[in-house]
């Protein structure tokens, strides 16, 4: 009676780690992707950033 428990249940795994390892994927896919846009964002703040003109002494 216990056999057919015991063999359902590594198919029950191999199902939820089947869909597991994608959700997973994903999720570091777009942690990459949002780190990138930081990052330009970030750059391109550092290169057009208006720096306040110095008194000059007259």
């Amino acid at each position: 009676m216990h056999a057919p428990a015991l063999l359902r249940q590594p198919s029950r795994t191999l199902v939820i780690t089947a869909a597991a390892v994608p959700l997973a994927l994903a999720v570091l896919a777009d942690d990459v992707r949002v780190r990138r846009q930081l990052q330009a964002a970030a750059a391109t703040r550092h290169r057009t950033r208006i720096r306040p003109r110095m008194a000059t002494a007259r």
